[in-house]
């Protein structure tokens, strides 16, 4: 088995097109020395800008919404990353909640929620490994 390596991109990695598009290129690159699962952020401000504008239109925001609404940059990102992959020849999937492929196993509790490592741990293996062993990056957000 080769060696794992997991690659956070911040938003200032991913401040605009073309540092989408370099980061993308460098992904390619080290999939020749390691399988790779990439994690990204929100663009360079969205989160912040999220944030504003739920605070701005509910001084009590749903907990469940807001989580939701703040995940959005993220998600984002992550679909903009994974076509950036394809367009330079790497095979590439979304991983979030909103797919079968998520692993992250938390406690429930809303805007303050723990993981639960040794199940999250098992989901990993179970969820991430096999797209890993078919050269598939899972791109988290």
């Amino acid at each position: 088995m080769r060696r794992l390596l997991v690659l956070k991109l911040g938003g200032s990695v991913l401040s605009d097109e073309k540092a989408i598009k370099d980061a993308a290129k460098f992904v390619s690159a080290a999939r020749n020395e390691a399988d790779i699962v990439v994690v990204v952020s929100a663009l360079k401000g969205v989160t912040d800008d999220l944030v504003s504008k739920t605070r701005s239109v509910s001084d009590k925001p749903d907990p469940a919404v807001y989580d939701q609404l703040i995940s959005m940059g993220e998600r984002i990102s992550a679909r903009l990353f994974t076509l950036a992959l394809r367009a330079v020849g790497v095979q590439s999937t979304i991983v979030d909640v909103d797919t079968p492929f998520w692993p992250v196993i938390t406690d429930g509790r809303h805007v303050d929620a723990e993981p639960l490592l040794d199940e999250s741990a098992q989901a990993c293996e179970a969820k991430l490994r096999p797209l890993i062993e078919k050269s598939i990056v899972p791109v988290m957000s």
